[in-house]
């Protein structure tokens, strides 16, 4: 081969250009890029069994309805001891196991007539909204009564702790104070 055609075959052959990334593709064989199928299908199965242990749990709530509850008799009988101090009129609160009700004493003109032993009057809220409420579904529940006298205090009913649902009210004996535990 003289001089002249193997200057032509130089042109002819392709021209490679080494850069860091070719370098590092090239080390890698082709087929161990990605995942295998047996990897895809352990991460399956975990996720799987994941969701199967975690999944009832978000759909659950029960839970959710007796911490609410409990919240929300708590704050009715706070409610009730307030405006046991701002009437001066006692105020009966009680809860059955479908319910609860906060009633006051019957009037006597501007007063309330501390020697009736009925309650007559439902308590209610600055919008107008009567101090009730029904136990939601899957919460249980015990029946307990209070009764606040004129100044806040408890009259009768207090020292008590009442389970709701997974929750525990607990009802001071000196102040009255409903708390959620």
């Amino acid at each position: 081969m003289d001089r002249a055609a193997r200057h032509r075959l130089s042109l002819e052959r392709p021209v490679v250009v080494v850069t860091s990334s070719t370098l590092a593709f090239a080390a890698v064989p082709a087929r161990q890029r990605g995942y295998t199928l047996i990897e895809l299908v352990t991460v399956i199965a975990i996720v799987a069994i994941l969701a199967a242990i975690a999944g009832p749990r978000f759909f659950d709530h029960s839970l959710f309805r007796g911490r609410g509850y409990a919240d929300e008799l708590a704050g009715a009988i706070r409610y009730s001891q307030k405006v046991a101090i701002a009437t001066g009129c006692s105020v009966l609160f009680s809860a059955t196991t479908s319910g609860y009700q906060a009633s006051q004493q019957a009037a006597s003109g501007n007063h309330c007539d501390a020697s009736s032993a009925s309650w007559p009057t439902v308590v209610t809220n600055a919008d107008g909204q009567q101090i009730v409420g029904t136990v939601p579904g899957g919460v249980t529940t015990s029946a307990f009564s209070l009764t606040f006298g004129p100044d806040g205090l408890l009259a009768s009913g207090g020292g008590t702790s009442i389970t709701v649902g997974a929750r525990t009210l607990v009802i001071s004996a000196v102040s009255g104070y409903a708390e959620v535990q």
